[in-house]
């Protein structure tokens, strides 16, 4: 607190009342400041002209300052009169330099002792720059002075009527111009690297924190350069009325980002939420006013600066809280913000015309500020530093939690993998058990189905003294036995396949010759019929020769799987309820690359939807008929032998399909690949 109130004692200064009558111009001069040695005219009543001033200081009708000149917010004119006592030696040539920078206009004028007045020059940043004899971050003119000179300021402007009036040697001021202009250059470079540096942190953490801190940041350099006259010296503007409109509406905006940060850094509603809620408030009460600044700029941000020195004394008694309490921001950031509020206060004060106006008015909230963004810079990076600690934190936590997690999944599967496996095991020895029953069902099926056949072709013998209707009777009880033989054989088959057991015994084959000897099979199938149920069509009325039918292939596979597209094109080759079907024709189409062996029925045909799934098991295209044994080519299938013979085609590397027959009906084909020597086979 000590240290805080030594920098209020000094930032307010002390003025020094010299009263001097003439300013002393010896030959070691580099810089002497006018404070003390200036006279003002009347406030409220201007001299129009430099010789009304000039006789109206003469008379004494000028008001002594003690300091430099400070009246406030006022749009009248003031002349501002000052005496130059040149010593022996004194050089012939000084710079007269009057700041701040942000005066619109200063006339510059030199009267002798005889009265004669002439003009020095036209300055200020509402003055086109082509008009300006010597250009510098301040109005500045040149003074070749003479024994009883008396240099008179005409200082208009519409922001604070105030002038800090210095006089230089030609080469110092020179050296002085340059190492200002480096220091203003350094500190607004300074300025837009910790901008870059707050949006830079803004995009990666997302924190509103950082945004109001880039914004407060380039405001206050924004601020800067056109308080110090670097705008209007680089910035070529086309109306110059629009650079005081800019400056005003760049300050309400710093007013109103400060606010926000104030209580946003240093979280102010921990304090109290009506706090927050005031500073909050007090930031979008500042943003209406800026429709008013193009009427009267300076009137209102004077007014606005009046109305916030009550929420500058109540952001310091804050922060100092926050700094008791032990808050983090506050008490890295803290001290240098209140030795800046302080020095804003002492600012407005005397801008306002409260206090005196010097050098560290004028420039020591600048240089406080400077600091200040420098300790918040520092807050701003231990800010993300704790965030950045607390990412990690976050993540060793989540890192934590996720290998809890891996370890708990890893159980977790290692029960549903053994719980999975129990459960294939069981499929498998339930699949195995009923494979064994339907091997076993099978055999014992066909062993007493072919005692009864055997029985029935032996009563044959006796057909002439049996009876027509006991006849009849055997002749049905055959058919039945030959579908129960045909279906055992099915399963028998099917098992096969299932246990993938099914590798073709590749030898060649002459598959003509293996049509024929199937087909032969058929002529006894039914004693009655007029016609034989199946019949071998020979390409263009003749045998096909032997090299061109022959192919390397299981014949006793081959033969199965041709006894079930006959027979299943027996089962569906019928016309409504006629029992006796439509006659089969077998083809072989013999070429170069590969031969097909063709059934062809006479029946409804087969959907294009079921031409594919046909070749699927169990797939059938009508209910079985389990009542009606007595007539197996009336029954619809088991849904088992063109799954057999899918497999047995894919066995030797080939395929199976149907499609329509031209005159009615279908056309199931075996394709296989034309092998002339023995290969490795796919199982």
């Amino acid at each position: 607190m000590l240290q805080l109130i030594l920098c209020f004692l000094i930032l307010i200064g002390l003025p020094t009342d010299t009263w001097a009558e003439r300013v002393p111009i010896d030959a070691g001069i580099t810089t002497l400041p006018l404070k003390g040695f200036l006279s003002a005219s009347p406030a409220g009543a201007s001299p129009a002209t430099p010789e009304e001033a000039l006789a109206l200081y003469r008379r004494g009708g000028f008001e002594r300052l003690p300091g430099y000149l400070g009246r406030g917010f006022s749009k009248d004119t003031v002349w501002l009169a000052v005496d130059i006592d040149l010593a022996p030696g004194a050089p012939r040539t000084l710079i007269a330099d009057v700041g701040p920078a942000y005066l619109d206009t200063v006339r510059a004028y030199q009267a002798d002792s005889a009265g004669l007045i002439t003009q020095l020059g036209q300055a200020g940043d509402q003055t086109p720059l082509h008009e300006v004899v010597l250009r510098g971050l301040r109005p500045a003119f040149t003074v070749r002075p003479i024994e009883g000179t008396t240099l008179l300021l005409e200082i208009r402007t519409s922001s604070t009527q105030a002038a800090i009036v210095k006089l230089h040697s030609g080469p110092h001021y020179l050296s002085l111009r340059s190492a200002e202009g480096l220091i203003f250059g350094a500190v607004s470079a300074i300025n837009l690297i910790m901008a870059m540096g707050a949006l830079t942190l803004y995009l990666l953490f997302r924190d509103r924190a950082y945004l109001v801190w880039m914004l407060y940041v380039l405001l206050t350099c924004v601020q800067w350069l056109a308080l110090d006259g670097l705008l209007y010296l680089y910035i070529p503007w086309e109306h110059l009325s629009h650079l005081n409109l800019a400056t005003n509406i760049f300050s309400v905006l710093l007013f109103s980002v400060g606010a926000l940060l104030s209580t946003t850094l240093f979280q102010f509603q921990q304090i109290h939420p009506w706090l927050h809620r005031i500073f909050v408030g007090w930031a979008i009460a500042m943003i209406l006013p800026l429709i008013a600044v193009p009427f009267g700029g300076a009137a209102i941000v004077g007014t606005l600066g009046r109305l916030g020195l009550p929420l500058f004394v109540l952001g310091m008694a804050a922060v100092v809280i926050q700094i008791l309490r032990g808050h983090r921001a506050s008490r890295i950031y803290g001290p240098m913000y209140v030795i800046h509020m302080i020095a804003s206060m002492i600012n407005i004060l005397a801008v306002i015309g409260h206090s005196p106006f010097s050098e560290l008015t004028l420039y020591g909230w600048q240089l406080t500020n400077f600091f200040n963004l420098l300790s918040l810079q520092v807050s701003m990076f231990m800010r993300m530093r704790n965030r950045l600690h607390e990412n990690e934190r976050q993540r060793l936590l989540l890192m934590q939690e996720l290998s809890h997690k891996n370890v708990e999944l890893e159980h977790q599967v290692a029960e549903r993998t053994a719980s999975l496996a129990q459960a294939l095991r069981n499929v498998q020895q339930a699949e195995s058990e009923q494979r064994q029953l339907l091997s076993m069902a099978s055999h014992e099926f066909r062993t007493p189905a072919a005692m009864i056949k055997t029985s029935l072709d032996s009563l044959r013998f006796l057909v002439s003294q049996i009876p027509p209707e006991v006849a009849r009777r055997l002749h049905n009880i055959e058919h039945a036995s030959t579908r129960l033989t045909r279906l055992s054989n099915t399963l028998i088959h099917q098992d096969r396949l299932r246990e993938l057991a099914l590798r073709p015994t590749l030898v060649q084959v002459d598959l003509h010759a293996l049509m024929e000897e199937v087909a032969a099979r058929y002529i006894h199938a039914l004693p009655d019929a007029s016609t034989p149920l199946v019949t071998l069509q020979h390409p263009a009325g003749t045998r096909p020769e032997l090299h061109i039918s022959t192919t390397l292939a299981d014949p006793a596979l081959l033969s199965i799987a041709l006894h079930n597209l006959i027979d299943n094109a027996l089962q569906h080759g019928r016309s409504g309820d006629t029992p006796t079907p439509y006659p089969v024709s077998i083809a072989l189409d013999a070429r170069t690359d590969r031969l097909e062996l063709r059934v062809a029925d006479r029946g409804p045909g087969i959907p294009d939807s079921d031409k594919t799934r046909i070749f699927q098991r169990f797939h059938t295209l009508a209910k079985k008929q389990l009542s009606d044994f007595a007539n197996p080519i009336r029954t619809s299938g088991d849904g088992l032998g063109l799954s057999i013979v899918h497999a047995i085609a894919t066995a030797h590397g080939g395929c199976v399909y149907a499609t329509d027959n031209p005159g009615g009906g279908a056309i199931l084909a075996i394709r296989l690949p034309r092998v002339t020597e023995p290969s490795p086979l796919k199982k």
